[in-house]
């Protein structure tokens, strides 16, 4: 039933994250991204994956979409903020930021 209210949604950027296989639990909340663009900057926090699988495991990629953003233009940074104060690391192998408008991706 999530899958097909997300099937549904039109986002205005879809975020991807590759959590590093490690031993390391995955911190199974919410992180916060702030994304820096030619048109001016947003914190987005990554509360709202596509899937019902727990996020940021060790290995695993994770779908996030973003709704209700203007267009940022070209990015130019995406820094990182773990929002949970008992998580030191959180292993990412990459985060991948795609513009649905105009189809441009950032890594």
């Amino acid at each position: 039933m999530r899958q097909e209210i997300f099937s549904e949604r039109k986002p205005d950027y879809k975020i991807y994250t590759r959590t590093i296989q490690s031993e390391m639990k995955g911190p199974d909340r919410s992180i916060k991204v702030l994304l820096q663009g030619t048109k001016g900057k947003q914190e987005v926090e990554l509360n709202n994956p596509v899937s019902l699988n727990n996020t940021f495991q060790p290995g695993k990629k994770d779908e996030f979409y973003v709704e209700n953003l203007k267009s940022l233009g070209d990015l130019q940074s995406i820094q990182v903020d773990v929002t949970h104060p008992n998580i030191k690391k959180l292993g990412l192998d990459y985060i991948e930021v795609k513009d649905v408008a105009t189809n441009n991706t950032y890594k």
